[in-house]
């Protein structure tokens, strides 16, 4: 870390990230965590998620809206586009560096950064977080989101 970076003590024997860099993670986390998947997916495939079936931008929607392939696409989207940028927070700033940026793209996915679009509930965004952090967690995460899809089945 630079000498030059304010830092702080967390208190739990972890690296001091600073807060510049911790803020620039949580940015990082929150503008992947925005791109819109549900969209662009259900454009791809002639539906709008934002303005059909419940209207939550989600891959439960887009799943009993387009099928399950679109379904899917959806959730794996949302997962990378936390898995991501969790990743390369662990990377720069280990086990804090990851929480900062996953948290970020968990509120993205929640309250986008582009303006009129609407969030989702964030439940595929947080299964990506918990991937980021551990197995079990995201081993119950992914059975959650896959009841809630097949319930349109």
């Amino acid at each position: 870390m630079p000498a030059w970076l304010p830092t702080f003590d967390l208190g739990f024997g972890a690296p001091d990230l600073g807060l510049p860099l911790s803020l620039a993670l949580v940015a990082l986390g929150w503008a992947a965590g925005s791109f819109p998947s549900a969209v662009v997916v259900g454009w791809l495939v002639g539906v709008d998620p934002r303005r059909e079936g419940d209207r939550n931008p989600g891959s439960a929607n887009v799943w009993k809206l387009a099928g399950p392939a679109a379904g899917i696409a959806v959730f794996g989207l949302d997962l990378a586009k936390v898995i991501a940028p969790g990743v390369a927070g662990w990377l720069v700033g280990g086990f804090w560096g990851a929480w900062c940026a996953a948290i970020g793209g968990v509120l993205g996915s929640m309250w986008p950064l582009v303006p009129g679009m609407p969030g989702g509930r964030g439940v595929n965004a947080g299964a990506g977080a918990a991937m980021v952090f551990s197995l079990i967690p995201s081993s119950r995460a992914l059975k959650m989101q896959i009841t809630e899809c097949l319930r349109y089945e």
